[in-house]
């Protein structure tokens, strides 16, 4: 099974699946290290062959990963959700989409002055733009009935929501867990 992480720059998909899939046992991959393996850097990619290209051989790279055997945490790009195409192939692969829903202030505080090519030399307004674009992006997905799991990450821990199909906010009080004395991950994956 592949469980895709998601959710805006910085927000701790990485450092998050790293931490969760020893956790469970699970393989790790990085849809942006998969990327880099086989065409080379991110940054260099924007810079000489422009987003489009990108998001070719990202698309590409994610089909690839979607065709592996075992169980696989996923972390996407910070726009891979944004494909139709791309959420599809995960559903139809049969893996599942967790949402890390940090906040935004949290993931300024990551990105500082980021070379990152999507907001380098963009005000915090116009990252506030792209964050709230991905937000949009992920319940047009629920909207069209395919589940996503959340986890809100903040200074207080992890919290488990459920965006439903039309797009509202559903918390699982059952799935609350402090992650310095529990693991919210692993009663995730019992409930899949």
């Amino acid at each position: 099974m592949i469980v895709a992480l998601t959710g805006f720059m910085a927000s701790g998909k990485t450092t998050f699946g790293r931490a969760a899939s020893i956790s469970l046992g699970w393989d790790f991959l990085d849809l942006d290290e998969e990327i880099e393996h086989t065409y080379g850097p991110v940054r260099e990619l924007f810079k000489t062959r422009g987003e489009g290209y990108f998001r070719e051989v990202e698309s590409t790279t994610l089909r690839r990963i979607l065709n592996a055997q075992g169980n696989t945490l996923l972390a996407l790009g910070g726009g891979t959700v944004l494909s139709q195409d791309n959420v599809k192939a995960i559903r139809n692969a049969g893996g599942r989409l967790i949402w890390l829903n940090t906040s935004f202030d949290i993931i300024m505080s990551e990105i500082g002055n980021s070379e990152r090519p999507l907001v380098k030399g963009r005000s915090r307004d116009e990252i506030y733009a792209l964050y709230n674009e991905i937000i949009r992006g992920l319940k047009v997905v629920a909207s069209e009935g395919i589940e996503i799991a959340s986890i809100g990450i903040d200074t207080w821990g992890v919290d488990f929501v459920f965006i439903g199909k039309d797009g509202g906010i559903l918390r699982n009080p059952y799935c609350y867990r402090d992650p310095h004395t529990d693991n919210a991950m692993e009663e995730y994956f019992k409930l899949i």
